[in-house]
């Protein structure tokens, strides 16, 4: 782990760290797919991400853009506030 508690063991040579927050928002994007009962691969088609990428966003091994972002919820058909409300109450249980 880095000093902001990013993961860079699985790194490439030229990739960022990921952040607790990355993981943390990737954590929500999992719990929003749970309970929208969508498979990965449903949500990827309906967000307009090819599931390669969409795997590593779920799995917080990449940073994920707003586009991105916007993209996910509008497919799960909610706000994006909730997400990232979600996102930031799970990474504040990081910390604990």
């Amino acid at each position: 782990m880095g000093a902001d508690g990013a993961n860079v063991s699985s790194m490439g040579r030229n990739a960022r760290p990921v952040s607790k927050a990355t993981k943390a928002l990737a954590e929500a994007i999992r719990e929003a797919q749970g309970a929208a009962n969508l498979s990965g691969a449903e949500l990827a088609r309906r967000a307009g991400i090819p599931y390669s990428s969409f795997r590593k966003i779920r799995e917080g091994e990449v940073t994920i853009s707003w586009e991105q972002i916007r993209m996910i919820v509008a497919a799960l058909g909610i706000d994006a506030t909730d997400l990232v409300t979600r996102a930031e109450e799970i990474e504040d249980g990081f910390s604990r």
